[in-house]
């Protein structure tokens, strides 16, 4: 007999705790530097786990609860963490440009990155959960993100009425990102 998923009876709702340190300069009126420390802490993270593993010996596996095939339960023993230090340079918009340079060195921990019980459980040891807590899935060791705002300039000193209004005033703008580490992320999600 299989049981498809049972709530742990002894559940509780998961906590967070986070903290910063932004240090942080401007430079004449249009620059800023920026150096931020970021840590989170999340504990009691919903888990799935199977309650009746194989454990294996000389013979065959053996189950815990032999009359029962897999049974998964929803338990809030889970913990996370992540620890960052984010760099940013800024320029503010004048003289018709500004960008913006931002660099993340991190690290994410966690003993399991999907809480999720239509996923049948991997867990390596359901009896130790630190034995599987290491590096996230959602790790992103070294980020780097820019983007930038350029306004054309509007060409009427330069050029007559029709070639200022269609070269003129334009703002072009971009976004560029490098990630080196982690799995594959995108602007878009569906």
């Amino acid at each position: 007999m299989t049981v498809p998923a049972i709530f742990s009876p002894n559940f509780v709702v998961g906590k967070m705790q986070s903290w910063n340190l932004v240090i942080e300069h401007q430079f004449r009126t249009d620059w800023v530097l920026r150096a931020v420390y970021v840590g989170t802490e999340a504990y009691h993270l919903p888990t799935g786990v199977d309650l009746n593993p194989g454990v294996y010996s000389a013979g065959s596996a053996r189950l815990r609860y032999p009359d029962f095939a897999q049974i998964l339960s929803y338990q809030s023993m889970n913990t996370a963490s992540y620890n960052g230090l984010e760099i940013t340079a800024e320029k503010r918009f004048s003289h018709g440009f500004q960008f913006s340079s931002n660099y993340t060195w991190s690290k994410s921990l966690d003993a399991q990155s999907l809480s999720n019980l239509s996923w049948t459980g991997a867990i390596g040891d359901p009896f130790n959960l630190s034995w599987n807590r290491g590096i996230s899935d959602q790790n992103f060791t070294n980020i780097w993100s820019n983007t930038f705002v350029w306004q054309t300039p509007s060409l009427q000193r330069y050029a007559n009425k029709y070639i200022s209004l269609a070269f003129g005033n334009w703002e072009i703008s971009g976004i560029v990102d490098f990630a080196d580490s982690g799995a594959r992320r995108s602007r878009f999600r569906n």
